[in-house]
């Protein structure tokens, strides 16, 4: 008999132990373009090119949830600026109920560490030098 794969909700919990700062959850991904789409199209093409190609790459292994990232300095600026944009506007209006509110403060906070652990490789000093 013919074994499925199964459905991405329904593979194993991922081990708390492997997550670092630059993977992502393909959930995290997918909200992060739903939040971006309308005010940031440029960048929520990035987060969709960045789905489209991990799906190809773990397409027989729909057991994969974290996708390891590779991101330019500048783009995850970009990313962390305009995910704060979206949660200060979701913050002042009534259109969003409590889980929508956690979930995209969550997502910032993922863009947040995952920007944070450049902080570690970057030398602050040199920034906008062309030594």
């Amino acid at each position: 008999m013919d074994k499925q794969h199964p459905s991405f909700s329904e593979s194993l919990p991922i081990n708390p132990l492997v997550i670092s700062a630059s993977y992502f959850s393909q959930d995290c991904l997918e909200f992060s373009f739903h939040c971006l789409r309308e005010e940031h199209p440029s960048l929520a093409l990035i987060v969709q090119n960045l789905l489209a190609e991990s799906r190809t790459e773990h397409q027989h292994n729909m057991q994969d949830k974290l996708i390891p990232l590779e991101l330019d300095v500048h783009i995850i600026s970009d990313i962390v600026t305009a995910l704060s944009e979206v949660a200060q506007q979701a913050a002042q209006s009534d259109e969003h109920s409590k889980q929508e509110m956690i979930t995209i403060h969550q997502t910032l906070l993922d863009w947040l560490l995952y920007a944070q652990s450049f902080l570690d490789t970057i030398n602050p000093l040199a920034i906008g030098r062309d030594d």
